[in-house]
């Protein structure tokens, strides 16, 4: 039973993984990112007020909306480093 779970958390991981890589992939050919950007927070403000992509057997659960809104905020982190140009070392020589 534990190297059944263990497999499952694997493939879970691993399609996060990809997923991850995927949208990343995905937001940095997007023409406007400042576009996609604005459309990521209505999108994941929408799903953290209605909940429409959780299961109906998850909704209720604290810890899937803490982890959600967790990744969430990571992604839009992420998504921030795409749209705002890192600055520049100043030039102390």
């Amino acid at each position: 039973m534990h190297r059944d779970i263990e497999a499952q958390m694997c493939a879970l991981q691993a399609q996060l993984s990809v997923q991850r890589i995927a949208l990343r992939a995905l937001a940095r050919s997007h023409p406007a990112p400042d576009l996609l950007l604005l459309h990521w927070r209505a999108a994941l403000e929408d799903a953290m007020s209605h909940d429409p992509v959780t299961p109906a057997s998850a909704r209720g659960s604290e810890s899937l909306a803490e982890l959600t809104r967790a990744f969430g905020e990571h992604w839009t982190a992420e998504l921030v480093d795409l749209v705002v140009p890192p600055a520049e070392e100043p030039d102390l020589g």
